[in-house]
């Protein structure tokens, strides 16, 4: 290393930045960099909207939507964002060989993985919220009443995750064919209308009423996007794809009674987590099994082969 320092050093000095417009590529980057910068981060924008909405509330509602916030978004970090990343590339090559069948289909498999991890992690928050932010957050200051409002508000916010973490796979659909513009004027209507109607259900249910206005923007956001690519490349979910995202839901469904059951055994906060937790995943893992759901399937033999 020490002996191919000096040349790489003198490799080093013939390297230098310049932007020149007239090379190919570089002015089409310029002008979609914008629109996709603000849509990657329009949860956040969504995020700041709740939290300014939230300090007409007073009465720790801000703390309140902040602890909530952590919790919410970690499905969406951890299966929204890496299956849309992971989705872009392959759906940008069937763009650019205008396959538009395959674009379509590969669609709808995002999809149909993306709901099979996110709606299960919207149902767990919901069903077994109360022990997941007493284990996590209840400590010091924070007592049983501070954890009850962050567990409403939690709720109300896991309503809109599926939608949240979809929209982000459908975005990709537009970049891919070169649409960077359409996904950011949908989710800027979709700000402002989950603004107006968090403004109204925050009068009759405070903060939990700025969650719930953030799940119908974060839906409406969800059915724009995808009725654009319905009219530009086909439906892309087919019966199939609809069967898989029903089974989900009633995998869901019985997993968080599941979860629920075994939360009212009344261990600590912690115990009952794992405990809770671990008796949805199974019951979740079950139901994808016994109905055949393909990535059910695959997660088990995934798993068989370690």
């Amino acid at each position: 290393v020490v002996v191919q320092l000096p040349t790489t050093l003198r490799l080093l000095k013939g390297i230098y930045w310049s932007l020149n417009l007239a090379v190919t590529g570089v002015r089409q980057v310029l002008w979609a960099w914008p629109p996709v910068l603000f849509g990657a981060g329009v949860a956040q924008v969504s995020s700041i909207v709740d939290t300014q909405l939230a300090s007409l509330l007073g009465g720790g509602a801000v703390a309140a939507l902040g602890y909530t916030q952590l919790l919410s978004m970690l499905p969406l970090s951890l299966f929204g964002v890496s299956i849309a990343a992971a989705a872009l590339p392959e759906l940008s090559r069937d763009a650019a060989g205008q396959a538009v069948d395959v674009l379509r289909h590969r669609l709808g498999d995002g999809i149909r993985r993306l709901a099979f991890f996110v709606v299960p992690s919207a149902f767990a928050l919901a069903a077994l919220g109360q022990p997941i932010v007493a284990a996590v957050f209840q400590t010091g200051r924070f007592g049983p009443d501070d954890t009850a409002l962050v567990t409403g508000i939690l709720a109300a916010y896991a309503i809109g995750i599926p939608a949240q973490a979809s929209v982000k796979l459908l975005a990709s659909g537009f970049y891919a064919q070169g649409d960077t513009r359409t996904p950011v004027k949908i989710a800027a209507l979709s700000v402002a209308v989950a603004a107006g109607t968090a403004f109204v259900l925050m009068q009759w249910l405070g903060p939990a009423g700025i969650a719930l206005g953030s799940s119908a923007g974060a839906y409406l956001n969800l059915a724009l996007n995808y009725r654009g690519l319905v009219h530009r490349v086909g439906r892309p979910l087919g019966k199939p794809e609809v069967a898989s995202l029903w089974t989900a839901i009633l995998g869901a469904t019985l997993a968080a009674l599941a979860g629920m059951a075994t939360a009212l055994a009344g261990w600590g906060p912690w115990p009952t987590t794992i405990a809770a937790g671990s008796a949805f995943v199974v019951a979740y893992q079950a139901v994808g099994l016994i109905l055949r759901h393909p990535d059910a399937v695959g997660l088990w033999r995934f798993l068989a082969r370690r």
